[in-house]
């Protein structure tokens, strides 16, 4: 499946978190014959982070800068952006188990050197954002992990859940008031859902 520039069809951000909205980089995890990567390059990553608010863009065009200079070390940010991505999804699906997820997530946040800033997002909340002081081209991989780990470790734990339509894949936190959201967005999925019961109802009638 063919999907479009980021920079063209920006990322759908239902989730609710940055975190859990990474999670949903790739289209139709559940269906093969669709499914789609949208991290097909370092641009891409940059373009989704600034649409995240986890980049401004005055460190959109640094990083963009870096990657023409260092299009190999750019590859491998993309590459374990998507194995941090997966490691993730891979914890939520089988949070029982003891799998190599947690040394995935943990291989990127250790070894590396951190500078902490607080600041204000527009929508008002305070966070705080990691800037490594090695590697510049890593800067949207520890903005992304700290989101990732914010929302799996949050006490008490946030309810990430992935949309009913099991073609779809992707994940949400449901914050709605009896736990009860099913869908990652009624304009899309829970429509069709809603389309496919209708026309079965009305099925056996019309024969």
């Amino acid at each position: 499946m063919q999907v479009s520039s980021y920079a063209d069809a920006p990322p759908n951000l239902i989730a609710g978190a940055p975190g859990v909205d990474f999670l949903n980089t790739v289209e139709w995890r559940g269906d093969p014959s669709r499914t789609a990567e949208r991290l097909t390059s370092y641009g891409e990553l940059v373009i989704w982070c600034v649409r995240a608010d986890l980049l401004s863009e005055a460190e959109s065009r640094q990083l963009t800068a870096e990657a023409a200079r260092h299009p190999q070390s750019a590859a491998r940010a993309v590459r374990t952006a998507i194995d941090l991505r997966e490691a993730a999804v891979e914890l939520l699906q089988s949070p029982l188990s003891d799998s190599a997820a947690v040394v995935q997530l943990n291989r990127c946040l250790t070894g590396a050197s951190f500078e902490y800033r607080i600041e204000r997002t527009g929508g008002g909340r305070l966070r705080s954002l990691a800037t490594p002081t090695g590697n510049l081209l890593s800067l949207p991989l520890y903005r992304i992990a700290q989101e990732i780990v914010t929302v799996l470790t949050s006490d008490p734990p946030r309810k990430i859940r992935s949309c009913t339509n099991k073609r779809c894949g992707w994940f949400f936190v449901d914050t709605s008031r009896n736990n009860a959201r099913r869908w990652c967005q009624m304009t899309t999925c829970g429509n069709q859902a809603k389309a496919r019961a209708h026309y079965a109802r009305r099925r056996p009638s019309a024969t």
